[in-house]
């Protein structure tokens, strides 16, 4: 028996070897298929960063395009706009300047009311009062004896033209209608243009 047993001990050994020699066979073969993998995945996730940073790069030139070419627009848009509301205001400068050359009567009592409202409305300051003492109430009431004398020199000439107060009124009001017109129009046409585009 001690031959049957030596026997299956060697058997054993050999087929132990055996398994051994396939065991490492297929640790080996399994290590060499994880580094394949491994370098395989490597190389897919390097292509894919690649490719999503190209594809960034592209998005990002693309969206600097466009925003440049927003900008370009704006601009345009605006100087258009800017040279409309020019031409506008130079219109409406003509068209005042043609109706006070039209009614210079006119133009120039709508002057003398405008620099008495304004001279009404500003007052003397204590500074002014002190500096000027006794001169500034004779500059004063000298200024109001030329107004109304101015007031009452120019209402006979207008008299003398045939002119009335009402008739004048409604010409300063058909002068102010027509540069608010004139403003309107510009803006609306300034608004318009940006609208448009």
């Amino acid at each position: 028996m001690s031959e049957f047993k030596d026997e299956l001990t060697a058997k054993a050994a050999k087929n132990l070897e055996r398994a051994k020699a396939r065991t490492t066979e297929a640790l080996d073969s399994g290590k060499a298929r994880a580094e394949d993998a491994l370098k395989s995945a490597r190389a897919k996730t390097d292509e894919a960063i690649k490719a999503t940073r190209a594809k960034a790069d592209e998005a990002a030139k693309a969206a600097r395009a466009r925003t440049d070419d927003a900008i370009k627009t704006a601009r345009a848009k605006a100087d258009e706009a800017a040279a409309l509301t020019r031409s506008s205001a130079r219109q409406a400068a003509t068209r005042t300047s043609e109706g006070i050359e039209a009614n210079p009567i006119v133009a120039l009592i709508g002057g003398l009311a405008i620099g008495a409202i304004a001279a009404a409305l500003i007052p003397r300051s204590q500074q002014e009062t002190k500096a000027m003492g006794k001169a500034s109430r004779t500059l004063r009431d000298t200024a109001r004896a030329a107004t109304e004398a101015a007031r009452s020199v120019g209402k006979d000439q207008l008299d003398a033209l045939g002119i009335n107060s009402d008739a004048a009124r409604q010409q300063v009001r058909d002068i102010a209608k027509k540069l608010g017109e004139a403003a309107s129009s510009a803006g609306a046409a300034a608004a318009d243009s940006v609208r448009r585009k």
